[in-house]
C-alpha cells in the first residue's frame, strides 16, 4: 500500500510538472533599447531581449517596414545544419563573441564547439540572435557605420503563438533632412489611417504635411502632429489624393516624399430576412444584394 501511494504521488507530481511546463505565456521584454542621438560613421547596436512560452521570435523594423529576413547557420566538427526560417535558437552559457569580415556578407558568433552565422541584411546592417541559459532570446541589430539616412524610428517585435509585443524608439543621426520613400496606401471608406513621416536627419526644425500641393490643416477627422504623424479618422472619398511630407532644418534645407491615398468605397449590403414561419425541413432562399461599393466585390457566406 505504501509503495502504491508513493507511485501515485510520483505520477501526480509528474502530471502537475508536465502541465506547468506546457503553460503558454505571451512575450515579455527583459531588455529594450532607448532613444539616442549619434554622429555619422558611429557604430550602432540596438538590443532587445524577451521571454515567453513558446519561445518568441524577435523581428526588427524601421518606420514599421520590416528589415530584411535573415537565416542562421550552425557549424560544428561533426555536422552542419542550416535553417532559413525566421530564427534558430541556441542555449548559450555566455554572450557571443561577434567577428566580422569586411569583404564577407556574414558575421560569426562563437560559442562552445560551434558557430552561429548571421547574414548581412544591407550594406551595413546585421541582425543576430541567441538564447541564454535562462531561456531568454536576445537579439542584436548592428549598424557598423551609420549614415544620416539610417536615422529614424526603430522597432523590435517579440511574437509567439500567444501574443505580440512591440517596442519603438527614435535614433537620431546628425545630418541634413531626408525623407524615405513611402508606398501608396488603400483604405476602405469610414476606415482609419495612421502614418509616421519616415524622416532622417537631425536636428529637424519642422515637419509639415501637404495634400495635392496645399498645406494640410487639422480638423476633427484629420490631424497632423508636430512629430510627423498623420492621422485620418472616418475616411471619406474626399480624403483621396497625393499626400506629401515636407521637412526643414534651421538652415532652410528641405526634403520631401509623397504617397497616394486611395479610398475604396465600402460595400453596403441590402438587409435580408428569413421568413417568420420557417420550420425545420423547409426550403429557403436568401439573396445577398450589394447596394453600393467599389468593384470588384467578393461575396462570402458564413453561418
Amino acid at each position: 500500500m505504501t509503495k502504491f501511494l508513493s507511485l501515485l504521488i510520483t505520477l501526480l507530481s509528474l502530471s502537475v510538472a508536465s502541465s506547468t511546463s506546457l503553460t503558454e505565456s505571451p512575450p515579455e521584454f527583459r531588455e529594450k533599447f532607448y532613444p539616442r542621438t549619434i554622429y555619422p560613421g558611429s557604430h550602432l547596436n540596438l538590443k532587445c531581449s524577451a521571454t515567453g512560452t513558446p519561445l518568441p521570435t524577435i523581428r526588427w523594423f524601421r518606420y514599421h517596414e520590416p528589415l530584411s529576413e535573415h537565416f542562421i547557420t550552425t557549424t560544428s566538427s561533426s555536422s552542419t545544419a542550416t535553417t532559413r526560417s525566421h530564427y534558430h535558437h541556441y542555449s548559450l552559457s555566455s554572450p557571443p563573441m561577434i567577428k566580422t569580415s569586411g569583404t564577407s556578407d556574414a558575421g560569426y558568433v562563437g560559442y562552445g564547439g560551434g558557430v552561429v552565422r548571421f547574414l548581412k541584411t544591407s550594406s551595413d546592417v546585421r541582425i543576430a540572435d541567441y538564447v541564454d541559459s535562462k531561456g531568454t532570446i536576445i537579439s542584436h541589430l548592428n549598424l557598423t557605420s551609420v549614415s544620416t539616412e539610417d536615422g529614424g524610428l526603430y522597432s523590435c517585435e517579440a511574437v509567439n503563438d500567444v501574443g505580440l509585443l512591440s517596442h519603438s524608439a527614435v535614433v537620431n543621426v546628425y545630418g541634413p533632412p531626408f525623407v524615405h520613400s513611402m508606398s501608396n496606401v488603400s483604405v476602405i471608406s469610414t476606415g482609419r489611417l495612421r502614418l509616421d513621416c519616415p524622416v532622417s536627419g537631425y536636428p529637424i526644425e519642422e515637419i509639415r504635411w501637404r495634400k495635392d500641393g496645399s498645406d494640410l490643416h487639422s480638423n476633427l477627422r484629420v490631424k497632423s502632429f508636430p512629430n510627423g504623424t498623420l492621422l485620418i479618422m472616418d475616411t471619406h472619398m474626399e480624403d483621396e489624393g497625393w499626400y506629401t511630407c515636407q521637412i526643414k532644418n534651421k538652415e532652410g534645407q528641405l526634403a520631401s516624399a509623397s504617397f497616394f491615398l486611395d479610398i475604396v468605397e465600402k460595400a453596403v449590403i441590402n438587409p435580408f430576412l428569413f421568413g417568420a414561419d420557417l420550420r425545420e425541413g423547409m426550403r429557403a432562399t436568401v439573396v445577398c444584394s450589394i447596394l453600393s461599393g467599389e468593384l470588384p466585390i467578393q461575396i462570402s457566406w458564413y453561418k
